[in-house]
């Protein structure tokens, strides 16, 4: 999902915008309608979200139609949308006894936040590491965890949340 937020500090006979996307940069097509104020003198929010957004570099602008169907362009906005997912490859070894490996595909890099959990959900190990765009391999220095059944949770930098179940030796 792509958001697109712009604001309006003031409106004179806008009748409404028109979102548009472009794979290219050159050739736009609408994809949704967004009613305007019509004439304001304050800063007015407009929000709004593709849901289904192209795969790799697209360009966003507003077409801003006025009453009388004069209308203007905002500027392109290019937005990349990487079709690989966060996901932990894998983890190892496991039964796990002084440290793991964790595995996994960041696609857009950022900080994500490790966390080892115990059966009932509580932080036994919970760290923030920076993660390349790509494929990373994180040691997790495991040696203070005491034996049993423990939950690997991941979270990367857009809130997407991927677990996996280890066991300590």
């Amino acid at each position: 999902m792509v958001d697109i937020n712009w604001s309006t500090v003031s409106e004179t006979n806008n009748d409404y915008f028109t979102l548009e996307r472009s794979a290219d940069g050159n050739t736009f097509g609408g994809i949704d309608i967004i009613k305007g104020a019509g004439n304001s003198s304050v800063q007015i929010d407009y929000y709004e979200v593709d849901k289904t957004p192209l795969t790799g570099i697209s360009y966003y602008r507003l077409k801003q139609t006025d009453f009388d169907g004069k209308y203007t362009y905002s500027k392109k906005v290019p937005v990349e949308i990487n079709d690989k997912v966060f996901e932990i490859e894998s983890v190892y070894p496991n039964p796990f006894n002084n440290s793991i490996n964790v595995n996994c595909t960041v696609p857009g890099g950022g900080n994500i936040t490790v966390a080892i959990c115990n059966s009932i959900g509580q932080p036994v190990y919970n760290q923030q590491l920076t993660a390349e765009q790509g494929i990373n391999v994180f040691t997790i220095n495991a040696i203070t965890i005491p034996s049993g059944l423990y939950f690997l949770k991941i979270t990367d930098s857009m809130g997407n949340v991927k677990t996996s179940t280890l066991n300590k030796d």
